[in-house]
């Protein structure tokens, strides 16, 4: 390889390297995983319909959390899975949506 191709290739290598970091960078969640939080997309796992609300056999009640930062945030217990699902996009809202609006914000073009 020529001084100039390998130039060329670390320089390419530098570039994907920063953007894989970025993806990290939402209350150290991926970028793609904050997207499918906020679009509210279901895991394989899921039973109740909604992500981050599941049924408490314990409590008999709707219990609704999140995750930010790898700690998983207890947002209360409900006997109504809509309340459960109010708690859980208010959640949502507060942790996620600002910070992937300035990601997409910083990112437009890209």
């Amino acid at each position: 390889m020529c001084e100039e191709c390998y130039s060329k290739q670390k320089h390419e290598n530098i570039k994907v390297a920063v953007a894989a970091k970025e993806e990290v960078s939402i209350n150290n969640v991926s970028v793609k995983t904050v997207r499918e939080i906020v679009d509210g997309k279901l895991t394989e796992r899921n039973t109740s319909g909604v992500r981050g609300v599941s049924w408490s056999r314990a409590v008999k009640k709707w219990v609704a959390s999140g995750t930010i930062k790898g700690k998983t945030k207890y947002l209360g217990c409900y006997d109504d899975i809509a309340e459960a699902k109010k708690a859980r996009e208010r959640f949502v809202e507060q942790q996620y949506v600002p910070g992937l609006e300035k990601y997409e914000k910083e990112h437009e073009g890209n």
